[in-house]
């Protein structure tokens, strides 16, 4: 990421530095050349080759046939992958239903704001971009998989024998470490904060 602010590339990563026309249309209808679309896909190509070779072979092969570097750098999450997390999301939120509908509950609680209103209003937010279907307002696993955000502590995109070694050493790569969630095979189930700091100690 410094690399990429030093050499002024952070705009091929957030989609900032637009590519421009590969072509100008001169007034007479004539096309020829734009050295400006040559330069922005120099440094692109440039950036794409850097982070290709700073991804392991079993990622590599997803994104190999990226045409830009900003699209070699978008994330696909694999969201309930694992049946169990979506058994645990619906059992997790049947736990909310029975709190929300607990008599200890009740003198917190309005009494137009059952839990069915409480899923319709999150399913009419924009809180992802994942389309919504109809089901989700009876469906507890629908409305699980409609819903479905990540907030921010991504884990494994460096994993331990695979991108680093065991004393979080970049494999191939001289007095270089990476300590962050990213070295995870799993996440710890709660904020990963305490378990990063005690990897930097």
């Amino acid at each position: 990421m410094h690399m990429a602010e030093c050499f002024d590339l952070m705009g091929f990563l957030d989609g900032s530095a637009v590519a421009p026309s590969p072509t100008i249309t001169s007034e007479a209808g004539l096309h020829s050349p734009n050295t400006a679309y040559t330069t922005w896909k120099m440094k692109d190509r440039k950036l794409l080759s850097v982070l290709y070779t700073s991804l392991s072979e079993d990622v590599a092969s997803e994104v190999i046939d990226s045409s830009t570097s900003r699209e070699d750098n978008r994330v696909t999450f694999n969201y309930f992958q694992d049946p169990r997390d979506l058994q645990r999301c619906v059992q997790g939120m049947d736990i909310i239903r029975r709190v929300i509908e607990s008599r200890s509950f009740a003198p917190f609680r309005y009494h137009f704001a059952t839990f069915q209103s409480q899923i319709n209003f999150m399913l009419s937010m924009p809180i992802n971009l994942r389309q919504k279907h109809f089901g989700s307002t009876y469906s507890m696993e629908q409305f699980c998989i409609d819903t479905v955000m990540t907030i921010w502590h991504y884990n494994g995109g460096c994993q331990v024998n695979r991108v680093v070694d065991r004393d979080y050493r970049v494999l191939g790569v001289d007095a270089l470490r990476v300590i962050d969630g990213s070295t995870f095979y799993n996440s710890p189930g709660t904020n990963s904060k305490a378990t990063v700091m005690m990897l930097g100690r």
